[in-house]
């Protein structure tokens, strides 16, 4: 989409009610540092989910919710939002519950939505910069945390119920190893995209923010009792 052009939906088919919904949008956008709104109905006035300044939240900062992890220009996200029939509204990044806050006292009712229109990455006041959008879901029901995981294809962590009864070491190939972001965009097991032990290389991150990850599947859901960790191997 381009600027100023964005997306429209009449909700009247698939919403029947306007105070409890969830939508997931899969997207990327030209310029996370400048304001993109991503959701807006009837009456929200500059209330809201946005991402600038590089972090998914909720306009204006006076909610003060909004995702720690650091969202990067051109890469791809699943946006979640949720509403509950109490004003509890809920931010999911890529399926994780990162942010949340009451806007019962918002204005429309508390961000209720309107069912003549929906608007998706549109905004009178130039908030609303091109990007990519893959697909976008809505539901008329605020859906679980454990609900937006599997949308979202992750699976949360469950605690453990009983102890660990022996150890397997394992070294997670570079096929299952995903990142946040990494220094020059490398595919896992190229450039700076490197992060098993023994790895010639290593994981670098593309700048010095504290909440930038790596995940490593490894082939089912277990216990984890440890994670070993290697400097740098050409350092």
């Amino acid at each position: 989409f381009n600027k100023h052009q964005g997306l429209e939906l009449d909700a009247h088919n698939c919403l029947k009610n306007a105070a409890t919904w969830t939508v997931i949008m899969e997207a990327s956008l030209d310029d996370t540092n400048a304001p993109n709104r991503l959701l807006a109905s009837e009456g929200w006035r500059r209330y809201g989910p946005f991402v600038e300044r590089s972090q998914f939240g909720l306009r204006p900062d006076v909610m003060d919710a909004a995702c720690q992890a650091t969202i990067y220009s051109g890469q791809r996200y699943k946006f979640g939002i949720t509403r509950d029939d109490k004003g509890n509204m809920a931010l999911y990044l890529n399926g994780w519950p990162c942010a949340s806050a009451f806007v019962g006292d918002a204005p429309h009712k508390g961000l209720e939505l309107s069912l003549d229109s929906i608007q998706f990455f549109q905004d009178p006041n130039d908030f609303d910069k091109p990007g990519y959008v893959d697909r976008i879901q809505v539901w008329g029901e605020a859906k679980s945390a454990t609900d937006m995981a599997v949308e979202c294809d992750c699976e949360l962590p469950t605690l453990a119920k009983g102890k660990c009864t022996g150890l397997v070491i394992l070294n997670v190939p570079d096929s299952k190893i995903t990142f946040d972001a990494v220094m020059g965009n490398s595919q896992s097991g190229t450039g700076w995209a490197r992060g098993r032990l023994n790895s010639p290389a290593s994981w670098i991150a593309p700048d010095f923010h504290t909440h930038h990850w790596m995940q490593m599947d490894t082939g089912s859901v277990q216990t984890i009792a440890g994670v070993v960790t290697q400097g740098r191997g050409d350092a």
